[in-house]
């Protein structure tokens, strides 16, 4: 059975810890949380929550009868576009490790530019998906 979803996707950056000057904060040698430019998927995030809601599977969730499952994906996006280190925090009805694994399982994204320099940087995902 294919479910139709509604999916309320945000993207936002966890609290700043440390900004250094220019709005951007470097968590590392060439790793960034806050860069000019950040990084997105290559098609866009439109596409890409069209691509997430198709493709995320109701079925694996702890409870049958869930309607809305909530996570937020903590991740890097290497400059090759590539996404790393992902991990879930705040999950619900363990759509953690269904968002997990439908992310790793889409394409690559477009890193984010600093200093007109691709970089490599950190990415936090809100998720709420809505089964209709």
């Amino acid at each position: 059975m294919k479910y139709q979803l509604l999916l309320i996707l945000f993207c936002c950056f966890s609290q700043i810890y440390a900004q250094q000057d220019g709005g951007y904060e470097i968590l590392a040698e060439g790793t960034y949380r806050f860069p000019e430019k950040k990084a997105e998927p290559i098609n866009g995030l439109e596409s890409f929550y069209t691509e997430f809601s198709e493709k995320f599977n109701f079925s694996t969730l702890s409870h049958p009868n869930i309607i809305e499952a909530k996570c937020t994906l903590e991740f890097f996006v290497e400059k090759d576009g590539s996404l790393t280190e992902i991990n879930a925090k705040m999950a619900s009805y363990g759509a953690d490790k269904e968002a997990i694994r439908l992310i790793k399982s889409m394409q690559k994204w477009s890193p984010a530019i600093q200093n007109s320099e691709i970089v490599r940087s950190k990415y936090e995902l809100h998720l709420t998906i809505k089964k209709n």
